[in-house]
């Protein structure tokens, strides 16, 4: 069933609706393990009915089920992965998996001794140390390698059509590492990479209200100053 199941495209997975709304485990866990599941034993001998895997798994949740989750793409089943679609999209600036952002200057890979950012690939050999500073999302990245190696970087874009066309996206930077050895029979290479990471966390900067100008007391004119005091 497993490998037929695979074997389906999507579309069709409607044909397994049944083994959702009634799942083998939950049959399984009351008989396993008696008196400690009572209400799912109960519930079994009724018609289980799960529509609540069948929106999680097959349909996706609609809106005002979790607060700031929508996945629902209509009533078609199909078991897959889905968006949240209550997130807004981003309009500008979209970097959605990169840790480095190509368009701040202050995002530096240090590869050897030569210095580059996420938009400019770069080639170097005999690489023995990479340090990776991110200031925009703050953390520091440093990997010892032994034996050095060649380091290639390149960014990674995607295209998408917006409406004002076709648009290249920067999404993440690629650091591939190279060795070139000969092995001989029965022989083995040791290789030995280290990674050191560091993390700040940054609170949000709060907003301060704005200060109110206090008003300035009125003056005492001739003829309330000389009233009598009661």
């Amino acid at each position: 069933k497993k490998d037929y199941w695979n074997a389906q495209p999507p579309v069709n997975d409607k044909q397994f609706a049944a083994a959702v709304l009634n799942p083998e485990l939950a049959q399984l866990l009351p008989v396993l393990y008696p008196n400690v599941f009572p209400n799912l034993a109960a519930y079994n001998k009724g018609t289980p009915k799960r529509d609540d895997l069948v929106a999680i798994f097959h349909t996706g949740l609609p809106a005002g089920v979790v607060t700031g989750f929508q996945n629902s793409m209509g009533t078609t089943q199909a078991d897959m992965l889905r968006l949240n679609l209550a997130i807004p999209p981003k309009t500008s600036g979209a970097s959605n998996l990169g840790l480095l952002s190509e368009a701040s200057s202050t995002d530096v890979i240090t590869v050897g001794t030569r210095k580059t950012t996420a938009g400019k690939p770069i080639d170097v050999r005999h690489v023995a140390e990479i340090a990776v500073h991110c200031e925009t999302r703050h953390f520091d990245i440093a990997f010892a390698i032994d034996p050095p190696c060649t380091v290639s970087t390149k960014p990674i874009y995607s295209i998408t059509n917006s409406e004002q066309g076709f648009e290249r996206l920067y999404q993440q930077l690629e650091i591939a590492c190279s060795w070139d050895v000969d092995i001989e029979p029965d022989a083995h290479v040791d290789l030995e990479v280290r990674a050191t990471a560091v993390g700040q966390m940054v609170e949000p900067e709060a907003v301060r209200p704005t200060a109110r100008r206090r008003r300035a007391a009125p003056s005492a004119t001739p003829e309330t100053s000389r009233l009598p005091r009661r």
